[in-house]
């Protein structure tokens, strides 16, 4: 019994208080090819930042090594993996990119219809296979 009048209790003021709630969608976005497009964009952009700070890094972690070889390994890596990392990030643009250009064509296709014989009804079929 002091559970079910704790519950009533505790939801009255959702009861009183209810309102509408919308939620707007964070993707501003209408197509998933402009989406696929932002997200790589920020990932093209995001590595393309980045790359001078891990080079840095890199250049003081192998002027601070001194004489331990450990250490300049450590950094000979770094900048290795950076490299390796830009360069997957950039063919990776430029595969979606050559995909993209490949599956982007529209397929558009004209015709008409003979209604009778002085009028012609003319239309266009326009296909966009991304968008």
């Amino acid at each position: 019994m002091k559970k079910v009048l704790l519950i009533i209790i505790f939801s009255l003021p959702v009861l009183v208080f209810a309102e509408t709630v919308t939620f707007e969608s964070p993707i501003k976005h209408n197509t998933f090819g402009a989406l696929l497009n932002a997200i790589s964009n920020f990932v093209t952009w995001t590595a393309i930042a980045l790359v001078p700070i891990m080079v840095l890094i890199a250049a003081f972690q192998m002027f601070g090594a001194g004489d331990n070889p450990e250490k300049v390994k450590s950094a000979k890596d770094l900048l290795k993996w950076t490299a390796i990392g830009l360069a997957i990030v950039l063919s990776a643009k430029a595969l979606y990119s050559i995909i993209r250009s490949v599956v982007d064509e529209e397929y558009e296709e004209e015709s008409s219809y003979n209604i009778d014989n002085r009028h012609t009804m003319k239309y266009k079929i326009k296909v966009d296979y991304l968008n």
